[in-house]
């Protein structure tokens, strides 16, 4: 499993749907100067408004055809890179339960492990957090519970959809016959923990009788519009997959874990669309 580093710094969640982080060193500017072609940047010329659903659908739409899943294949999103890697859990603790991944305010200059300066500035690294009522950044500023983000899901949850009435059963009734796992994240250059992390995913659906294919090191806006026009995916924590359940929502095509209301899975937020009526298949 190779991985791609040129997508470093690209964060097209947070392109699309939060201002301030356009605003920043490593937003507009340096999507601009590092990503031209890609959706963000394309989207960011077309509005300069948070989430416009109907700008967004039409690039998808623009974007690659060939990229499509078939229709016996289950597309599971797994959100690994910096949020692995770059966790004080090893990969063996983040398989055994949901830990939590906290950001931290502080700057820091240079090309340290945390700090990289960039072609427009430095930008603000993540801070890692424990699992106390409130964690501490490296400044000592106290981090409220609600600022902590569950992106990496146990193994327990993927067991869950397997298991019961959620298991072979409804996958084989779905005919469902192969698995593929969308794996990517960013700001890392070593995906070490993620490749242990991915492998033993990839073993649990292997031993179910399922084949699995990994993608991993992929252009991130392919896997996007891979994931948006998937007949049946499962969302991993994080923006990334949270804006493809939106969009997808647009068509209809709610993931299945929200469908049948797996417990290890929080709820999205519901949100009212323009395109709500539409056809998947027109993406």
């Amino acid at each position: 499993m190779t991985v791609n580093n040129h997508w470093y710094y690209y964060c097209l969640s947070d392109m699309l749907k939060n201002e301030s982080a356009r605003a920043r060193s490593d937003g507009r500017k340096l999507h601009y100067k590092l990503y031209p072609d890609s959706l963000a940047s394309q989207y960011m010329r077309e509005a300069d408004e948070n989430w416009d659903i109907d700008i967004l659908i039409n690039l998808i739409k623009k974007h690659d055809r060939s990229l499509r899943p078939e229709k016996d294949e289950l597309v599971i999103h797994l959100r690994v890179g910096d949020v692995v890697d770059g966790s004080i859990y090893t990969a063996k603790e983040l398989l055994e339960k949901a830990r939590p991944y906290c950001w931290g305010p502080i700057r820091l200059g240079g090309r340290g492990a945390r700090g990289i300066q960039t072609a427009v500035g430095n930008i603000e690294p993540l801070a890692l957090c424990d699992e106390d009522r409130h964690a501490r950044n490296p400044r000592g500023r106290s981090r409220s519970v609600k600022e902590w983000m569950y992106y990496v899901k146990p193994l327990s949850f993927y067991e869950q959809l397997f298991g019961g009435s959620l298991g072979e059963g409804y996958y084989a009734g779905k005919r469902v016959k192969k698995i593929t796992l969308v794996a990517g994240g960013c700001q890392t250059h070593d995906f070490t923990k993620s490749k242990e992390y991915i492998q033993v995913i990839k073993s649990l659906f292997e031993k179910g009788g399922f084949n699995v294919q990994v993608r991993l090191g992929n252009p991130p806006d392919d896997d996007f519009v891979y994931m948006c026009r998937s007949e049946f995916f499962i969302p991993s924590g994080g923006g990334f997959s949270r804006l493809v359940n939106d969009v997808r929502a647009c068509y209809q095509q709610p993931d299945l874990v929200k469908t049948y209301r797996a417990t290890a899975f929080s709820k999205n937020k519901k949100t009212k669309y323009k395109n709500e009526n539409n056809n998947r298949n027109k993406l």
